[in-house]
């Protein structure tokens, strides 16, 4: 028997950093899936062995610091089922705030409690593993707070369109929130005030409210991403960063200004790192 699971990647179209719960960092964030997939095959096996084979996107890291292998590791000994034979097949840019490793994760325990027919806790074990891998498990148009561990489903009812400009460096999560700590600025959540500018599509209101308080500490971390912003600002009326980056996005009510947007940025010599996406719910 064989499963296919697909998930999608996300865009943080807002992200409040509001203090800290414990040792975590306590946010709000409107968060959305976007139309670019990671997808997982699973096949059981008759022993214990997790086995993992990457294609498209290669992770670079060895099988044990794999999330998809530690997902299927813990499944397999919280509920005693055999193990799985992997293929990953990656699209989703490493380390650039789109939600790559979390996806595999999600898709991984969705994956294996279809596999194994178990009735599975999968937001319990998902904790244990990545602070954004409940909103994973279900995606679509949510807000995220406390740590990024509880996630409200929301209804926008309209697609959004995207360029995603993705960089080759990515940023780490853990030193970017180090940074914004060493930086030590106050800020202000807005989320909420976002999605009501959005529901209502006062994109006007939207724009002048919505960000990213991990938007400087990544630039401090990545100079570059300063200069990329600055060039994507002169396409589009709003541009901002996804998660802790290091890809930005620039966002548009109008399939067709965004279409027009990334041919004159493929002109520009962005061709290579240009992902056009749409919102899905």
């Amino acid at each position: 028997m064989e499963i296919i699971q697909r998930i999608p990647a996300k865009i943080n179209l807002t992200l409040d950093v509001k203090g800290k719960i414990g040792d975590y960092h306590e946010i709000e964030s409107l968060v959305v899936s976007i139309d670019l997939f990671d997808t997982v095959v699973l096949k059981k096996r008759k022993d214990n062995e997790v086995t993992i084979k990457e294609e498209g996107i290669k992770t670079g890291c060895t099988k044990e610091e794999n999330n998809a292998y530690k997902a299927a590791n813990l499944f397999m000994d919280t509920y005693n089922t055999s193990g799985v034979d992997i293929i990953l097949k990656k699209k989703i840019p490493l380390a650039g705030g789109l939600g790559g490793s979390s996806a595999d994760i999600a898709a991984v325990l969705i994956g294996m409690k279809k596999l194994f027919r178990v009735d599975a806790d999968l937001k319990k074990l998902s904790s244990k593993l990545g602070s954004d891998v409940v909103y994973m498990l279900n995606g679509g148009f949510s807000l995220m707070t406390e740590t990024g561990s509880n996630s409200l489903k929301l209804k926008l009812g309209f697609p959004l369109y995207f360029i995603i400009l993705t960089n080759s460096k990515g940023i780490s999560s853990k030193d970017c929130y180090e940074n914004f700590d060493k930086l030590n600025k106050e800020t202000i959540s807005t989320s909420r005030d976002a999605f009501s500018y959005l529901l209502a599509r006062d994109f006007d209101g939207f724009k002048k409210v919505a960000k990213n308080d991990l938007y400087l500490p990544a630039v401090d971390i990545l100079p570059e991403i300063k200069k990329d912003m600055e060039v994507l600002e002169t396409e589009a009326d709003f541009v901002s960063m996804t998660g802790a980056g290091s890809s930005l996005f620039m966002l548009f009510s109008d399939k067709k200004k965004r279409d027009i947007a990334y041919r004159n940025l493929k002109k520009k010599g962005y061709k290579g790192r240009l992902i056009k996406a749409k919102s899905i719910e």
